[in-house]
């Protein structure tokens, strides 16, 4: 009887052992990186990783963006590395941006402790469960973007908007995007609304604004809710917007102040909503 809880035991163990691997193995996808890649993601490591650091979540956005202040403006530099079917562009660029790579490549870098779980974390922040292709990326704002990196950060926009909030209702068609980026799928329109700031109010919640925070231009344009993203830095009591600005060229930083004036000009921009860091969020080991 005793052999035989023994011989019971071991098999459940046995069991246990292979399904945990099993499922880790399953869980974890291959990153194809070449050689040119390691050496980048190694120049990353030495650059940015080598030490210890103490810092805040918002005193590491702030340090890591500025750190690619001036550098080149580029129109969708990411892609899916040297095995993307539909879009070879590399994994990660630090030396080019535009606005949404920049946000997602300096959230990752601030998340992290070494290059190579920037890396990861880089993935899972710009891919649907961290699924490394062109279908599953995170390319509408809304309805990919925010929805699939909620462990990650929070929509602020309704608690610091209070009275100013409006919503707004769109239908998007990810299927027809898709389609024109050359993947054969069927039309699937969905429903959907955001609250957002207007643009006249802005100046009235800048006084609830963070280091950190990260800035979603909202559009009346047809398709898309966000047509444009930076990050809120605050020095010497001024906020100022950071962001890879296809307009300069490059990654700026401007007066928050000045850039409402700019936007309020053009009709077509609504607004802004607003999101944060989850402050239960713990840096990736």
């Amino acid at each position: 009887m005793r052999r035989s809880f023994i011989f019971l035991c071991f098999k459940f163990a046995y069991f246990y052992c292979y399904l945990v691997i099993y499922l880790n193995h399953c869980s974890a996808q291959t990153i194809d990186i070449d050689e040119h890649d390691s050496y980048r993601l190694e120049t990353i490591q030495q650059k940015f990783f080598m030490e210890n650091s103490s810092q805040t979540l918002e005193e590491k956005i702030d340090y890591f963006s500025h750190c690619f202040l001036l550098k080149p403006y580029a129109a969708s530099p990411l892609g899916e590395g040297m095995a993307g079917k539909y879009d070879n562009d590399p994994l990660f660029d630090l030396e080019s941006f535009d606005c949404m790579t920049y946000v997602e490549q300096i959230l990752a870098l601030t998340i992290s402790k070494s290059a190579n779980k920037f890396l990861h974390n880089l993935i899972r922040i710009r891919y649907k469960n961290g699924n490394i292709n062109f279908g599953s990326r995170n390319h509408f704002v809304v309805s990919d973007w925010i929805e699939n990196n909620s462990w990650l950060f929070n929509n602020i926009t309704v608690k610091i908007g209070s009275k100013y909030v409006l919503k707004m209702y769109k239908n998007i068609d990810k299927g027809f995007f898709l389609n024109q980026s050359g993947i054969d799928t069927t039309s699937s329109i969905t429903r959907h609304e955001i609250d957002y700031i207007p643009v006249q109010y802005s100046m009235d919640v800048e006084d609830k604004l963070k280091t950190g925070d990260i800035i979603c231009f909202v559009t009346r344009k047809s398709q898309v809710f966000v047509n444009h993203m930076g990050f809120i830095v605050i020095k010497n009591n001024r906020i100022y917007i950071r962001h890879a600005s296809k307009l300069y060229n490059r990654v700026i930083q401007e007066e928050f102040e000045k850039k409402i004036q700019e936007i309020s000009s053009h009709t077509y921009n609504a607004g802004f909503l607003f999101l944060r860091l989850n402050p239960a969020f713990a840096l990736s080991n």
